[in-house]
């Protein structure tokens, strides 16, 4: 199948988020469920910190948030902060998923200014 097909498959679904349809077709292929239901308040929050991160804005105290609400099961922030980092990991507690979060959101911001920066040294030597 090539990609022009999958496209046409997926077009349907562009009102759905990635995680639900994931679950929707694992249930249909029969795999196995996803270990974190993806709830609105984790996505609420992933919707957060994506638009925080491509700002490069200050995420204290959306980090302070997540840290302290209890309607945030561990295992939701866990999945967020997974979600975040862009593969998997082991945390022990909350404090450790969110260090995790600011760690990676600091490196993002680094990269953005080392991108700039040498996207401004290239357009001088032209």
């Amino acid at each position: 199948m090539g990609v022009r097909k999958l496209t046409d498959l997926l077009k349907p679904h562009d009102n759905r988020s990635f995680s639900d349809l994931l679950a929707e077709l694992r249930k249909v292929l029969g795999g196995a469920p996803d270990p974190v239901a993806t709830t609105s308040l984790v996505e609420e929050y992933a919707e957060k910190l994506q638009a925080a991160s491509q700002k490069s804005a200050p995420i204290d105290g959306l980090l302070s948030e997540l840290e302290k609400n209890k309607k945030l099961k561990n295992s939701e922030l866990f999945h967020l902060a997974e979600q975040f980092l862009g593969s998997k990991a082991k945390f022990k507690n909350r404090k450790d998923a969110v260090r995790a979060i600011r760690q990676r959101h600091i490196e993002r911001i680094q990269d953005d200014r080392n991108l700039a920066a040498i996207e401004k040294l290239s357009s001088r030597r032209r």
